[in-house]
């Protein structure tokens, strides 16, 4: 249930707790995960350090990374995501998104500077995770996709079901993708046009 709960908030673009540790049989295979860990510490280190280092995008430039139509979907809102610098980004083929019709919801999340690289750091390390829970009417998974691992969401009811798949883009940006009435299958196609487009690094 806890480990549940802590993969629900960094799916919704909240914080939660990681942990890694690593082994080995021999000598040498010892000496070897000690160079692969500190190489890998090394890499953390710098890419956390050079994205808080970086200045945030400011509303406007942030409202320009979304795309004027996603899937078949255009593009009818885009608002602040509170408490982040993000934004989110409403498609539907009507004027209003509702329970009813078929849209997806776009957040982007620019992790530069302080606050927001500790974000990116927690979803990057729940992705390297392979946390999995499945239940009658809600599944979660790690899964890849283009060689990128990102978090997957399916949730079913009698008669809605709503989808999401999550990643990160440039080690900077969160990008949640929720779809209402659209399968996770159906997310892949707009996640790979987000992919294709070309975000400040």
């Amino acid at each position: 249930m806890k480990n549940k709960k802590i993969f629900l908030s960094v799916f919704w673009m909240l914080l939660l707790v990681w942990g890694c540790s690593a082994g080995s049989q021999n000598n040498t295979g010892s000496e070897n995960s000690m160079t692969e860990n500190s190489e890998k510490q090394d890499h953390d280190k710098n890419w956390q350090q050079v994205l808080a280092e970086k200045t945030p995008l400011d509303k406007d430039e942030l409202y320009k990374l979304f795309p004027e139509k996603l899937g078949e979907f255009p593009l009818i809102l885009i608002s602040d995501n509170p408490g982040t610098n993000g934004a989110i980004g409403s498609y539907c083929h009507e004027s209003e998104t509702s329970n009813l019709n078929r849209h997806i919801t776009l957040t982007i999340i620019d992790g530069a500077g302080y606050t927001g690289f500790q974000h990116i750091n927690e979803v990057y390390r729940m992705l390297e995770s392979d946390y999995s829970e499945k239940n009658e009417k809600e599944w979660l998974r790690i899964e890849k996709l283009n060689n990128q691992k990102m978090i997957f969401r399916d949730k079913t009811s009698d008669d809605w079901a709503v989808s999401g798949i999550s990643f990160l883009k440039n080690l900077r940006y969160h990008i949640t993708l929720s779809g209402n009435r659209i399968s996770t299958n159906d997310l892949r196609n707009p996640v790979n046009e987000i992919l294709a487009l070309k975000y400040p690094e």
